[in-house]
């Protein structure tokens, strides 16, 4: 979260990379935002298995679905 307490939002234009690092315990997400910028988040794996399971799950559903609850 940012000093607000606010959740920091990234908007990312383009899916870059994907790196296992540690030992393979985090996953290293490379992305560019619009303005060409590099962003990387790091990612424990199991946090990542998570967010594998949920992202399966919200790209079946159709696009007039507008939110996902797990």
């Amino acid at each position: 979260m940012g000093d607000t307490g606010q959740p920091k939002v990234i908007t990312t234009a383009i899916f870059t990379s994907l790196r296992l690092i540690d030992g393979g315990d985090t996953v290293a997400i490379s992305l560019l935002e619009p303005d060409g910028s590099e962003v990387i988040v790091l990612v424990p794996r199991r946090a990542a298995q998570i967010v594998q399971t949920h992202l399966a799950e919200i790209l079946t559903l159709p696009h007039s679905r507008k939110r996902f609850e797990p």
